[in-house]
């Protein structure tokens, strides 16, 4: 193993961890343990086992790579939008062929990976001063609520996400490595680290940029004669690996001009500054799109004054060192801005308000929240009578970021059954997609290129990795099951319009599920008394009755409503019936009579 030398502290360290008694410790180590544990609750409750979007044509061509036996290294290498995702794709296709791609597993592997960016800030705060610290564990604490949020949603339920969450680990692992490592090993650990970072996702070649500082300044270890050739090594590594991912890029067709931005400074300016601030703008009962770039205008001038701050002490070296790697941290989140900017400043605002940019967004609190800490012990004593005021405005700062932090968070809850709901209603398309043509399901839930959904749909499925498996006949007695005495729904109003067809509005539940249904099936009779699938319905109308009816959140969305018309059904049909879907088991449980 290599061996590590610890940076040089700005202070004595006063240890309290010796002399805290083992309950105590145990009562800290469930402390920190609370988010992942919270995170990972949620993720095993929502999480759905079905592929969505980029997941399609970022691991789907794979299957059929290798279900035509021409799978090799250069389909792993290719191309997905502006991402090489190499090392995402090496760890997503063999869990993939272990579970035969049950993206639930994939679900589970971005919780390991968020916890290995957890211990990845534990260390950093390890070698930059905070051994022992009486405040490590409650910055620690911080940080993980924050590393560890529900406000990344889309995230973490979505199992293609590996490719997000994968570099961050190599990123959060190049400072303390930097650090650490014993002098030249490190220049080898981080370029293998910059290496994963570069070959997983588009902004990955500026870890090179975030790890050189490191390498050049951090730690009080004495220069190695090989250091030179190993650094040489390095920086031509860096070159050569940036220069194979950009051979052969080419920008997607159906993304924004990424030189847009150019053009535009001030919509520029406001996409990163609401960027920086995604994670404390929701909640509040203020416009969305400017407390995101007011949050994100604070946090930028907060870390620009702490580099102000570490200019004018340059000199002391100690602070130096502790602060460069929570200001590669800082820069995780700059990068990505900028980068993200270009990629997607042609959608406007709202595009640097997603979810998935959570992840990376919240780095720079992360930062800011150790250097403060830095800065208010090296300011405590240096200038002991001015210590109290910075104490007290670090404080403030933290009570107020803390308040926007929690509304934000609470008001994004509501979006984990909504995401749920629709991976459910996936499956129900998918399953039904040769019963009923509904290409706009299709590219709402599944993918946005409908043929190739489609292709690819069927790939999966020929190797056993799609579930459910599609019907093939619309015959609705074959799903039939009966309800058990339990109530799956009503059809509260069936109006036939003069051309012969229908308005219905109803509400629709899987009580044994305690959610609302996947989807309705509406059937139709003859003579002959088969019903016959001839539409399938969204449930996601709000009603409130509903919900307060059966004492239950989960329903709240149970509503339902379509239109069809006269040619729909044919003539002589003499009944029409609704039925809640569960898209799980493929099973239909009648709601009501619409027509009789």
């Amino acid at each position: 193993m290599f061996q590590e030398t610890p940076v040089a502290t700005a202070a004595p360290v006063r240890r309290v961890n010796a002399a805290s008694p083992p309950r105590l410790s145990f009562v800290y180590a469930l402390l920190l343990s609370l988010p992942a544990l919270l995170l990972g609750y949620l993720m095993y409750t929502y999480a759905v086992d079905v592929p969505f979007g980029d997941q399609w044509d970022g691991i789907g061509p794979l299957f059929e790579k290798m279900r035509a036996g021409t799978l090799g290294f250069g389909d792993f290498f290719a191309f997905h939008n502006e991402h090489r995702i190499f090392f995402p794709r090496l760890l997503i296709f063999p869990l993939a062929k272990l579970t035969h791609w049950n993206v639930r597993a994939e679900v589970g592997l971005i919780w390991v990976l968020a916890c290995l960016c957890a211990v990845n800030i534990w260390r950093v705060a390890t070698v930059t001063g905070f051994r022992g610290e009486r405040s490590r564990t409650w910055l620690l604490f911080g940080a993980y609520v924050l590393l560890f949020t529900p406000m990344q949603w889309e995230n973490v339920l979505w199992g293609f996400q590996v490719g997000f969450f994968f570099p961050l680990v190599t990123m959060t692992a190049m400072p303390w490595a930097a650090c650490a490592v014993r002098r030249p090993a490190n220049f080898f650990v981080t370029a293998v680290l910059c290496l994963m970072t570069t070959f997983s996702i588009a902004s990955g070649f500026t870890s090179w940029l975030l790890a050189a500082p490191l390498l050049m300044y951090c730690g009080n270890q004495q220069k190695s004669p090989r250091e030179s050739i190993a650094r040489v090594i390095w920086l031509t590594t860096a070159a050569v690996s940036v220069g194979i991912y950009f051979y052969g890029y080419v920008g997607p067709d159906h993304h924004p001009n990424q030189l847009e931005a150019l053009q535009q400074p001030v919509l520029l300016s406001q996409f990163i500054l609401a960027y920086l601030g995604n994670p404390f703008c929701y909640g509040p009962a203020l416009n969305t799109h400017a407390m995101a770039q007011i949050a994100g205008s604070v946090l930028l001038l907060l870390l620009i004054a702490v580099a102000i701050y570490l200019w004018r002490c340059r000199r002391d070296r100690s602070l130096i060192a502790n602060a460069l790697p929570w200001l590669s941290i800082a820069g995780i989140t700059l990068f990505n801005a900028v980068l993200t900017m270009f990629g997607r400043m042609g959608y406007g605002v709202r595009g640097a308000l997603q979810s998935r940019y959570v992840s990376f967004a919240v780095m720079l609190p992360i930062a800011l929240l150790f250097l403060g800490a830095l800065i208010e012990r090296h300011w405590r004593e240096k200038r002991p009578r001015s210590a109290k005021l910075l104490r007290t405005g670090y404080a403030v700062g933290i009570a107020l970021f803390t308040t926007l932090f929690l509304f934000s968070t609470f008001g994004t809850l509501r979006n984990w059954p909504s995401f749920q709901h629709d991976r459910f209603t996936a499956k129900a398309v998918l399953a039904l997609r040769d019963i009923v043509n509904e290409p706009t399901a299709i590219a709402r839930y599944v993918h946005w290129n409908v043929p190739r959904a489609r292709e690819l749909a069927e790939t999966v499925e020929s190797v056993g990795y799609l579930r459910p498996t599609r019907l093939h006949s619309a015959h609705l007695r074959e799903i039939a099951r009966p309800t058990s005495g339990l109530t799956v729904g009503e059809v509260n109003a069936a109006i036939q319009t003069p051309d012969g067809g229908g308005i219905t509005v109803g509400w629709a539940i899987l009580p044994t599920r305690e959610r609302a249904a996947d989807s309705v099936l509406l059937a139709y009779e003859t003579v002959a008394g088969d019903p016959i699938i001839f539409a399938r319905v969204n449930v996601r109308t709000i009603r409130g009755d509903i919900e307060a009816k059966f004492d239950d959140s989960s329903y709240r969305r149970s509503g339902w409503e379509f239109t069809w018309g006269p040619n729909d059904v044919p003539k002589d049909a003499i009944r029409i019936t609704a039925w809640a879907f569960d898209a799980e088991d493929v099973s239909a449980y009648e709601i009501g009579v619409i027509r009789p």
